[in-house]
């Protein structure tokens, strides 16, 4: 696979699994992730890998401060265009789709900001 084909077929996944990797495979990603560039190559790195009771704690924090995020300030920022038209355009696209398919919007918008909690989609 050339380059441009891994650029074309990376995703940004917002549902998970509650299935926990093999501690080898999330060590070899750690490892291929120290090779990611870096600024004036000062490489500073920090990873946090969370299981069990501390990802459910960080995903309760995550869930009881969404609303309050989203009504303190723009949660986006301000882009410029033509990215906010994109951003707009995507957003309306998910709402519908959510909607069509029976899944409430706004928890596939909530549960993109947790880890590992898995959606239900019917």
């Amino acid at each position: 696979m050339d380059l441009v084909e891994v650029m074309k077929s990376r995703r940004s996944i917002r549902a998970f699994t509650t299935k926990v990797p093999p501690r080898d495979l999330i060590s070899e990603c750690l490892e291929a992730a120290t090779w990611a560039p870096s600024a004036t190559n000062r490489q500073p790195w920090e990873f946090v890998v969370l299981t069990g009771t501390a990802l459910g704690e960080v995903n309760r924090i995550i869930s009881e401060n969404f609303a309050l995020r989203m009504n303190d300030r723009d949660a986006f920022g301000n882009p410029p265009e033509p990215l906010r038209s994109r951003q707009q355009e995507i957003m309306e696209t998910l709402m519908r789709v959510a909607a069509e398919d029976g899944i409430d919007p706004n928890e596939v918008f909530e549960k993109s900001l947790s880890f590992f909690d898995g959606l239900k989609f019917p």
